[in-house]
């Protein structure tokens, strides 16, 4: 284990991002970065036709609908220009969001109020779609599901060719993974036609007939790809399997899911479960199991932040936090047989209460096997799929401050050797407590990161700022 600074200064330089208005100024809720290409990411060619050399989008809710925006970028004046704005959605309490798989494809998901009354009162869909290549629209394609009254839901992304719709609420609840190589056509792997209720088009995993079934809204818990099956950058995984966890319960091993589990991280809660959905890319092929008591968490009194999930080249590692006493942090390593995972003995956070666990920004794409938004949000060093970069988020008084942060999980001999190290410690901060991280682009040189900042001015919620750090990282 090893845990190190560097208190030195930004190895480049920090680049306050100059430009035009942002389109999202005044949203009711803030933007969120939801897809980037480019050669600032990329050598992959151009596939905007020469609109834009570097580009993202963003969404964001904005009273009663989302509105999607795009951007070029110029890396060496850090211009910003808008090149579109447009509506994505309106309805009445829509909720939704939208996932990259690579370059111009990804997925939608939504869910909204009709006011028609049951059994069409809450419309959900989600289908597969493809940004214009002027960066000025969304083409949609295949529908994966529609149903008269489902469940608030999103696509998050797992992989080049591979989205996840998750979605719960009341009694309908389920996940499908979601098969797209051209966001115009696609293959859903869910079972049973009959799992949205009321009717509709489109195949889930299968309910098990109870209200709120927890083994399903666990989802919400984040998904992630089975690791040590090959991959490259944000890109683990070529055999559609996935997994996400529940909590508590008392089965051990694979079982029939009658297991009491929760969605929820309690302060007593100790036992980490894995939901194993396994699929072979083929319509309707996706299957569920549950494998019960995979490890347990030491107690984390006061703690109630849930454990996280990384991808490796050797297999998974669960992160376990606790918010009350952060030196008591630990990662646990899970290699698989198949499907099957086994969980080895954990260690140490090597980050202690000097580079706590819980502070680090890990949501999102960050963990690069499973989240929502871009593809190069995606933390993972471009070569060493071991290693992830983000931010370590804190308050000190009335100001936020960020350190760049690197950690990496080595597993050597049946042993999880984890290390992290600040490469520069308070790079950036707000005269304010409760700042968001709203998003990150991470270039393809390894050192260099854009980043969306939210709630940073304390008399506009829906202030945001974006920001280029050169030589944040090592390469």
């Amino acid at each position: 284990m090893f845990a190190a600074y560097n208190t030195g200064v930004l190895q480049g330089s920090v680049k306050r991002v100059q430009g035009d208005a942002s389109a999202e100024s005044g949203v009711a809720t803030g933007p969120i970065i939801c897809a980037s290409h480019g050669d600032w990411v990329t050598d992959d060619s151009d596939v905007t036709g020469g609109t834009a050399t570097n580009w993202f989008m963003s969404t964001q809710y904005n009273s009663g609908d989302y509105d999607i925006s795009t951007y070029s970028y110029n890396t060496s004046t850090h211009a910003l220009t808008t090149v579109a704005h447009f509506d994505k959605a309106a309805a009445t309490s829509i909720s939704g969001s939208w996932s990259q798989t690579d370059g111009l494809f990804g997925g939608w998901a939504q869910r909204s109020r009709s006011g028609s009354g049951y059994p069409n009162d809450y419309p959900s869909s989600a289908q597969v779609e493809a940004i214009n290549s002027n960066l000025a629209g969304i083409s949609s394609g295949t529908t994966t599901h529609s149903t008269g009254s489902g469940p608030y839901n999103g696509m998050q992304r797992l992989a080049d060719d591979m989205l996840v719709m998750v979605g719960a609420s009341g009694n309908i609840q389920g996940n499908y993974g979601v098969k797209t190589t051209d966001g115009s056509s696609a293959t859903n792997g869910g079972q049973n036609t009959n799992s949205p209720d009321n009717g509709g088009t489109g195949n889930w995993n299968p309910r098990d007939g109870s209200f709120a079934e927890p083994h399903l809204v666990a989802v919400s818990t984040g998904i992630c790809a089975i690791g040590g099956g090959g991959g490259t950058y944000s890109n683990p995984t070529h055999n559609y399997d996935y997994f996400y966890m529940s909590f508590g319960g008392s089965i051990n091993g694979q079982s029939a899911l009658a297991d009491g589990v929760s969605f929820s991280w309690a302060e007593s809660t100790n036992r980490i479960n894995f939901e194993v959905m396994s699929w072979d890319g083929t319509a309707g092929g996706q299957t569920r199991t549950y494998n019960g008591g995979v490890c347990t968490a030491p107690s984390h009194t006061g703690s109630t932040l849930a454990p996280k999930v990384f991808p490796t080249t050797w297999g998974n590692v669960i992160m376990c936090h606790d918010t009350g006493t952060p030196a008591n942090a630990v990662c646990f390593p899970v290699t698989w047989s198949g499907t099957t995972p086994t969980a080895g003995s954990s260690v140490s956070w090597p980050g202690g209460a000097s580079i706590p666990s819980n502070e680090l920004h890990v949501d999102y794409t960050i963990r690069g096997g499973g989240g929502n938004g871009n593809k190069h949000g995606s933390g993972q060093h471009r070569t060493d799929l071991n290693k992830y970069r983000t931010v370590r988020q804190y308050e000190v008084g009335s100001t936020t401050y960020f350190d760049f942060v690197e950690f990496e999980f080595n597993y050597v001999g049946g042993v999880l050797y984890p290390s992290v190290y600040t490469t520069v410690k308070q790079g950036w901060s707000y005269p304010k407590t409760g700042v968001t991280v709203r998003g990150s682009i991470y270039m393809k040189n390894n050192t260099d990161v854009f980043m969306l900042f939210g709630s940073i001015d304390a008399g506009d919620n829906t202030a945001h700022e974006y920001v280029y750090f050169e030589g944040a990282f090592s390469p």
